[in-house]
């Protein structure tokens, strides 16, 4: 992918959140760079990963617990996300960029919240 270079400072006045120098950083990944601090993109998402392994026990305590309790507003945000997203598909169908589904229900039913987050 090609990436267009491009300073911290220029990145910093045109309001963007990461830039590209085309220099490995000390780990040796040629990535993006977040502005605020310069950090290597592609170690901070090493770095999250590795969190996210490292501490998925308490994690999942963290949102089950979060979900819990406020089911209801779960709720309710998935079932609208699962409005828009059947609408955007019925515009989709009637524009003819995409088949139309054979099952609407098929949306309902991946879109349930049948379960908290994991």
């Amino acid at each position: 992918m090609e990436h267009e270079s491009i300073s911290r400072s220029e990145a910093k006045a045109l309001g963007r959140k990461r830039y590209f120098t085309g220099k490995p950083c000390k780990r040796g990944h040629v990535a993006e760079r977040q502005v605020p601090n310069g950090n290597c993109c592609e170690c901070k998402r090493s770095y999250d990963l590795a969190y996210d392994r490292a501490n998925r026990e308490r994690l999942l305590a963290y949102f089950r617990a979060r979900y819990a309790a406020n089911k209801d507003k779960w709720v309710s945000y998935y079932r609208a996300r699962c409005e828009r997203i059947a609408a955007a598909r019925r515009e989709e169908a009637q524009a003819g960029t995409i088949p139309v589904m054979a099952d609407s229900r098929d949306i309902e039913r991946r879109c349930a919240p049948s379960r908290p987050p994991t």
